[in-house]
């Protein structure tokens, strides 16, 4: 298995084939949730070369199978881009189910806010297994031991406990002080640079650029309220880098050197997680030089130096905050020193400074100065956690602090208790963190998940934060931020934003309400088993024989709380049409998962034909012609040319203007020198292959570059320069395999069934 943090996993794959990557026929991602976005080290990209460009397996390419319990974590597009991996950038793969884009599928389910609108996606690739689902379909289920001995399967009661401290009490009283001062007084100056740029020196990508930054303001807001709530070490520390960085900055500026737009995006996507100080100097060598008559650069100085005398002030009033002061730390200590008496503890938090701060007080505390406590950090070598998971396991360790390094893919089931340190800014990683401890095989009939909350801030810390999350999206509606930048927004969850959730779920936790639980597991997705189990069932107690009999064209009816008429319509062998025409509202629903609800019925229920029969004939034609209409969207869509689908998409129009220009310079070229044959094949070449092969953001990127470079204000012109580049860029690129569809033949439509809802 290969560490998802790996830069270099061609080479280790390459390592544990013996060399061979193309025998490889099946590839295991386990906890591909990780894979929900190309993300800043570009581990998404990676592993699609790795699927994509490295592995021919049979077929050309290898089998894929994810593992996760939670494919999403903050929005539909986490499952987006998991598929998007899995389906090498393919948009048509569900062609057949209906579906000619699944972009544009995925935009539909996003607005509408309603996940489940996807499982007609989920069941054609998905297998789920909630522990409801196995409780009521497998409740004899049993597994063997290390020592062979049948054990029957059992998963212990979650139970939900909220831990209350005050937040204000932690700052000594400044709670509401320092969080006016992050809200009101802070410029965020650095951050919004292009504003103190005069507007007529503005290139275009810095127009756009200038919005963005508006919203990075918003993000260090976010950010630094998340730290002030987690702990007393963190937000100090995150204070004191903001201080020293800043410092820094100001005499850069002074020396007319700003941060590179790379180095500015790389120090942006780090802020989320950093872990210590900036050392001192450490962007120096990835600066560039600015004219600062371009600037209005006494006021971008002036409000530098403002927010130096704010974070100065705020330093001032958790200066000498101990841990004695600190409330919520204090709590802990008591609450681990009464359920550290006979069972052991997992502790986690967002921050790696969250971690070392509560490390460095409980490793010398009186009242658990028995107890044998380690921690788990992003820094913590993988020997290092191994040996100290591994001693945890033999319960030779009572305490284990970590970071979310250890929420994924360890086994800790000996714990009974774990204990969730900061807010569940998303309450799906409460899900993730709990998988630790809550296993198949545990000796606990219970496990208990512990949440801290701030007793009386958590309304006011909801709204600020609820405050600059809608700045942040006005922003990134308006001009687009990076998605790797928002990649840890908070979950609408949070707020009751969503369809499922009618209540905050934040205060739901709080209130230990235990459904929250399963319907955090339950609310993204479906799953297959709905779908397939009855049928499976059915499959079991009646013979495949005997249902092979059953002529198609056969018509049935049941009583349900609606009105309409369903049909089932088979085309080839491939294509599988359900409409349920809707008499009570005048429409078709085409959704099978909803379908599905209004016709499954016992075996008990009673056939019943209802007064509208006749109605079939009329609606049969409206749906015959719904299906021709949809086949031949489908169709339409199977042959659309590349250059429609880059239209579509704000980031790769310049692929059309790129082509066009390349085009139009060989015309010009031929008139001059007929005979060259080889530029005329090369441009031939790049038209044809960049239509084949997938572009992902990275690919897209690195034309774009080679495109400005040659048209950009100061490019070269040289488009046969332009050419080689992009002909060596193509040449080791697979191309995809599209197949288009035949045009519509009515003799291959069959109706399969009919069923009456009344």
């Amino acid at each position: 298995m290969l560490s998802i943090y790996a830069l270099n996993w061609e080479r280790k794959a390459e390592k544990a084939t013996g060399g061979n990557l193309e025998d490889v026929e099946l590839v295991v991602v386990d906890e591909s949730h990780n894979f929900r976005n190309p993300n800043p080290v570009n581990r998404w990209e990676h592993l699609f070369n790795i699927l994509n460009e490295k592995i021919k397996g049979e077929n050309n390419k290898p089998y894929v199978l994810f593992l996760t319990a939670t494919p999403i974590n903050n929005s539909v597009w986490d499952l987006y881009w998991q598929l998007m991996l899995m389906l090498e950038h393919n948009q048509a793969a569900f062609i057949k189910e209906g579906i000619t884009n699944l972009f544009e599928k995925f935009q539909e389910v996003d607005d509408a806010g309603d996940p489940s609108l996807l499982n007609d996606v989920l069941n054609e690739i998905s297998v789920r297994r909630t522990r409801e689902y196995i409780q009521e379909n497998y409740p004899e289920a049993s597994y063997e031991d290390e020592y062979g001995n049948k054990i029957e399967l059992n998963f212990p009661e979650r139970k939900l406990d909220s831990i209350n401290y005050a937040l204000d009490d932690s700052y000594q009283g400044y709670f509401q002080e320092i969080s006016n001062k992050i809200k009101d007084e802070l410029t965020m100056a650095y951050y919004r640079q292009l504003e103190y740029k005069d507007k007529k020196e503005l290139t275009q990508d810095e127009e756009l650029e200038r919005g963005r930054m508006k919203g990075m303001q918003g993000i260090f807001e976010k950010l630094l309220l998340k730290r002030l709530e987690s702990s007393v070490g963190a937000f100090r520390n995150s204070i004191d880098n903001h201080i020293n960085f800043l410092q820094e900055t100001k005499r850069h500026i002074d020396d007319g050197k700003i941060m590179s737009k790379s180095t500015y995006r790389k120090h942006i996507l780090e802020e989320e997680e950093k872990e210590g100080e900036v050392p001192e100097g450490q962007y120096r060598e990835e600066l560039e030089n600015i004219d600062l008559d371009e600037y209005k650069s006494d006021e971008f100085l002036d409000d530098i130096q403002k927010d130096i005398e704010v974070f100065k002030e705020i330093r001032g009033m958790i200066e000498d905050i101990g841990y004695k002061e600190d409330a919520k730390i204090q709590t802990l200590e008591q609450e681990l020193y009464e359920m550290s008496r006979d069972d052991q503890i997992v502790v986690f938090a967002f921050y790696s400074d969250t971690i070392q701060y509560i490390y460095k007080y409980l490793s010398n505390s009186d009242k658990l100065s028995d107890k044998r406590i380690e921690m788990i950090t992003g820094d913590s070598s993988t020997t290092e956690r191994e040996e100290k998971i591994e001693a945890y396991r033999e319960d030779n360790l009572d305490i284990i602090l970590s970071t979310d390094v250890l929420s994924e893919g360890q086994n800790l089931q000996k714990a009974k208790h774990l204990i969730n340190y900061d807010l569940h800014w998303n309450p799906t990683r409460m899900i993730q963190r709990a998988g630790r401890i809550d296993r198949i095989g545990t000796p606990h009939n219970e496990i208990i998940i512990h949440n801290f909350f701030p007793s009386d801030e958590l309304e006011e810390l909801l709204e600020l934060v609820k405050v600059l999350e809608n700045k942040i999206s006005d922003i990134d509606q308006a001009v687009g931020m990076d998605q790797k930048v928002l990649d840890e927004e908070i979950n609408p969850k949070v707020f009751g934003t969503t369809s499922s959730l009618d209540e905050n779920t934040l205060e739901r936790i709080r209130e230990n309400d235990q459904s929250v639980m399963d319907e955090l597991s339950d609310d993204a997705l479906g799953g297959g088993e709905g779908f397939w189990q009855p049928i499976r069932d059915y499959m079991d107690k009646k013979a495949h024989e005997e249902l092979e009999k059953i002529p198609t064209g056969i018509y049935s009816g049941h009583k349900e709380n609606a009105r309409g008429i369903f049909f089932y319509y088979q085309y080839g062998d491939d294509f599988h049409y359900w409409y349920f025409c809707d008499l009570e509202n005048n429409r078709i629903i085409e959704n099978k998962s909803e379908i599905l609800k209004l016709i499954s019925v016992g075996p008990d229920e009673e056939r019943k034909i209802p007064d509208f029969f006749d109605k079939v004939y009329e609606k049969s034609s409206k749906v015959r012609d719904e299906l021709e209409s949809d086949y031949k969207v489908i169709e339409q869509s199977s042959s659309d040319d590349k250059m429609r689908e880059w239209d579509n998409e704000r980031s790769k129009k310049f692929l059309i203007k790129m082509i066009n220009s390349l085009k139009n310079q060989i015309r010009q070229h031929l008139r001059k020198y007929p005979d060259d044959e080889e530029a005329q094949k090369q441009v031939s070449h790049i038209q044809n292959k960049l239509k084949k092969i997938t572009m992902t953001k990275t690919r897209t990127s690195e034309v774009r570059k080679y495109w400005r470079e040659y048209k950009g204000e100061n490019g070269h012109g040289d488009w046969k320069k332009l050419s080689d580049e992009l002909d060596g860029f193509l040449e080791d690129k697979t191309e995809s395999n599209n197949t288009e569809l035949e045009g519509f033949d009515e003799e291959k439509l069959k109706l399969i069934t009919v069923e009456f809802i009344s």
